[in-house]
Parts: C-alpha cells; sequence; structure tokens
C-alpha cells in the first residue's frame, strides 16, 4: 500500500511541478505581451497621424476648371487612387482642389494620414477586421467621395495654376515647417495656365520670357526637394498648345523652383 501511495504522491508532484511550468509560461507570455505591446503601441493625432509623424506625404491639385471627358475622369481617378494605395502606411494625404477663388485660388478638401489597411495584421497582437473597418469608413470611402467631387467641373473663365501652386507650397510649409522636403506633389491637370496677367493660350509659352517678366516675381515658387508628378489632362484642339514645349515649360518651372519632374502621364480625352 505504501508503494501505491507513494507512486500516487510523485505523480500528484509532477502534476503540480507541470501546472507549475504552465503557469509560468502563461505568466512570461503575458508579460512578454504586454511589454511589446507598450514598446510598439502608435499614439495617433486627430489627423490619424502617428506622433512621431508620417513617413512621407503626397499632396494632389485638382484643377478641373475645364470640362473633362468621363474616360480622363475615371484615368484621373485611378491614377490618384493607385498613388494613395501604393504611399506606404501613416502616410499623410492632402488634396486640394483649383476653384473660382480670386484670393486663395485652390481648396484644402482632405487632409489625413492613411491607416493601416489589415492586410498584414498581426494574428497575435492585432485585429484584422477592425483595422479594415477603420481603414474603409474612416479613409477609403471619404477620399473617395471628396476625389469625385473634386473632379466635378468648377465653371471658371480663368485657370490659375500658377497662383494655386503657391499658395499649396506656402499652406503646407505652414502646416508642417520643414517636415516634408521631400514631399510629393501630384497635378492633375491640363497645364494650361489662363489669367489677366499670363495665359498659355495668349502669350509665348517660352519659360526665359516668362521669367524675365514681372509676373514671375509675384508667382514665384520655392519648394526644394519636393518630387512633381504631372497628370497631363489632354484637351482636344489644343494639341498646339499642349506640345512638348508646354511640357518643357512647366519642367524649367519647377527647376527654377527647386523641384523635380519625375513623371509626366497624359490623359488622353477619349470618350
Amino acid at each position: 500500500m505504501s508503494v501505491l501511495r507513494n507512486n500516487s504522491k510523485a505523480r500528484k508532484d509532477r502534476a503540480g511541478i507541470w501546472l507549475f511550468v504552465a503557469l509560468g509560461v502563461l505568466t512570461l507570455a503575458g508579460g512578454a505581451y504586454i511589454g511589446y505591446d507598450a514598446v510598439n503601441r502608435v499614439n495617433f493625432d486627430d489627423l490619424g497621424c502617428p506622433d512621431s509623424g508620417p513617413p512621407s506625404k503626397l499632396v494632389f491639385l485638382i484643377d478641373t476648371s475645364d470640362q473633362i471627358s468621363p474616360l480622363q475622369k475615371l484615368e484621373l481617378r485611378k491614377r490618384i487612387d493607385g498613388h494613395i494605395r501604393t504611399a506606404p502606411a501613416y502616410s499623410r494625404v492632402a488634396i486640394y482642389s483649383l476653384v473660382p477663388d480670386e484670393k486663395t485660388h485652390v481648396r484644402k478638401v482632405f487632409d489625413r494620414c492613411k491607416p493601416r489597411d489589415g492586410t498584414a495584421a498581426n494574428a497575435l497582437t492585432e485585429n484584422e477586421r477592425l483595422l479594415k473597418k477603420e481603414w474603409t469608413d474612416k479613409f477609403a470611402e471619404p477620399v473617395g467621395v471628396i476625389i469625385n467631387d473634386a473632379l466635378g467641373p468648377q465653371n471658371s473663365t480663368e485657370s490659375p495654376i500658377l497662383e494655386a501652386l503657391q499658395y499649396v507650397a506656402v499652406a503646407e510649409e505652414n502646416d508642417d515647417p520643414g517636415q516634408f522636403q521631400d514631399l510629393e506633389l501630384i497635378i492633375g491637370s491640363d497645364m494650361l495656365q489662363n489669367t489677366a496677367e499670363y495665359s498659355h493660350y495668349r502669350d509665348a509659352q517660352e519659360y526665359s520670357l516668362y521669367e524675365a517678366a514681372p509676373y514671375s516675381v509675384k508667382t514665384a515658387l520655392s519648394i526644394p526637394s519636393w518630387t512633381v508628378r504631372l497628370l497631363y489632362i489632354a484637351r482636344p484642339g489644343y494639341e498646339a498648345l499642349q506640345s512638348r514645349k508646354h511640357v518643357l515649360f512647366w519642367e524649367q518651372f519647377f527647376m527654377g523652383a527647386g523641384a523635380m519632374v519625375q513623371s509626366v502621364n497624359v490623359l488622353a480625352a477619349g470618350g
């Protein structure tokens, strides 16, 4: 009987030891998770941007002061969506729309950091469903509505692109002084400047002539290290104006501002 009692006691002791080990492992795992969560937790401001700052910034200027075709509208929306989709998580996205406003010429219609969409969620520490919901509710759907509204016709008799660019540059610098030297500016426009003082419809498109005129001082721009991408909207019947010479004007203009035109994608008129 003593042998049986001893075996039973030994089994209970081993069970107690395993229970103790299991509790220890769970305690260590819980502590590790709490430590990991404390170290890796990201705090956000009112725009959904991390306290450490966004890794990059995309600024869109949409100019529909002249009518664009349905095909161009779809293509422009597709291109804008593509730039946003491929930007790193927590990138800040600002959208400006050129409007018939003599004071500012432009209106900021969206400004928020891009949240994670849940596709790379950690199954142990994150909730993929909640991440996807936040992406949809706080970012994807609102930005989609804003872009569609911005792509509507503005019915303006002028296209003050130079003035709008100046306003955007000043607004961005005042918003985040010195933070986004490598900011990416994406412009959806026919790029045909048209104001009473200077017009690509009326005046010569040589940059040297523009640079020598007093108007160039009034519309001077300084955006060092910015990258510029043109979503160049082709206008039917204006092929003579929207030539390589016209693109060269803008390349030289941005170069003089300290920036570089990284790409020019022509959006054909189509249907």
